[in-house]
């Protein structure tokens, strides 16, 4: 199953480090990163494919991070 995680959080290297850690231990194939950097945020979309259980082992893992301010998971088309 292909989805796609949106997420918000506090800009800075070490918030994009620890989220892209988290992903790591995650068992989906990840397809795409793209991240934007406005005022104090970074934006990440990240393409994943895998089990609905896994997506969202990782969905959660994501939303408990502190620099994670919001987050939204949605199908892919």
């Amino acid at each position: 199953m292909e989805k796609i995680i949106v997420l918000r959080a506090t800009i800075g290297v070490d918030s994009v480090g620890r989220i892209i850690n988290v992903i790591r231990r995650g068992k989906v194939n990840l397809q795409e990163v793209t991240m934007k950097f406005i005022n104090d945020h970074v934006v990440m979309h990240i393409k994943l494919d895998g089990s609905e259980n896994e997506i969202d082992w990782l969905s959660k893992k994501l939303f408990r991070l502190v620099d994670v301010d919001e987050m939204e998971v949605i199908e892919s088309a």
